[in-house]
């Protein structure tokens, strides 16, 4: 005969208790392995792009970093530093040395505007340490906005006035030649501008210091096949800007490698 609790069948009790139990506890799992699966995700993806300071090193210091790093075999180095003028020392002659022995190179220029409003592409570095090899993009913030703000779009590509050619954002050419058919995807989808998506300040990426390159400290495994970005990022507040992520203060929080390295990572979808 079933125990009853004031008619009520304690068995049908049980069962309905141990059935929400087991819901709940799998709607958890669930939610636990979606958590897992986007952290994950995130934290795989940024591997892939390695920013290196430059720190404060005069071009012979620059120079030791770049054929340090291209020895290691990355499949893309792009180096948002300007070096307009050529002083004719050995510092010069070791860094076009080591630009020139980079095979998968990609150097900024700078866009312009005329008092007509005609834009102008020009190369951010004397032409020395231009190899022709290497592939180039603008990395203009002041083509975009007027202030110390980071854009909240960044423009694809602009066209010279003058000679009719075609540049693409800095980011861009360094998506391309790590994965073509990817960024030309990106590109034919977005042919205009595109609103920078920096993940909430998520996204992580590996950095390495000067001191870490010219030491030693960066291996093989930490570099090879991957998008290497040298810049500035610190310290001091040159090259540093107000990003849309610092809602409370107008003091520059991110570099703009790091801007730039956020929307190379958008355009390959990490």
């Amino acid at each position: 005969m079933k125990k009853t609790l004031g008619g009520i069948d304690n068995n049908k009790i049980l069962f309905k208790k141990n059935g929400l139990l087991m819901k709940s506890l799998i709607v958890f799992i669930i939610l636990w392995i979606v958590f897992l699966d986007c952290k994950a995700q995130t934290n795989t993806n940024n591997n892939n792009i390695v920013l290196v300071n430059m720190c404060n090193h005069n071009r012979a210091g620059i120079a030791n970093q770049i054929s340090l790093l291209c020895a290691l075999n990355p499949k893309v180095i792009s180096i948002d530093i300007e070096f307009p003028y050529g002083y004719g020392g050995e510092g010069d002659r070791n860094l076009v040395r080591a630009l020139w022995s980079c095979r998968k190179l990609v150097m900024p220029t700078v866009i312009e505007f005329t008092l007509d409003k005609k834009i102008s592409i020009n190369s951010a570095s004397a032409t020395q340490f231009r190899p022709i090899h290497s592939k180039s993009g603008f990395v203009s913030a002041k083509a975009e906005t007027g202030d110390v703000e980071i854009p909240k779009r960044f423009l694809i590509q602009q066209k010279d006035s003058f000679f009719g050619l075609t540049e693409y954002h800095f980011s861009i050419s360094t998506a391309m030649t790590y994965d073509s058919l990817k960024t030309m995807s990106f590109v034919k989808n977005n042919p205009d501008s595109v609103e920078v998506d920096l993940r909430e300040g998520n996204r992580i990426f590996k950095r390495f210091s000067a001191s870490d390159v010219l030491s030693g400290r960066v291996t093989r495994l930490d570099i090879e096949g991957k998008i290497v970005m040298i810049g500035f990022l610190g310290p001091g507040n040159a090259d540093k800007y107000v990003s849309p992520l610092n809602k409370k203060t107008k003091k520059p929080d991110m570099y703009g490698l790091e801007y730039l390295a956020n929307i190379v990572a958008q355009i390959l979808g990490w």
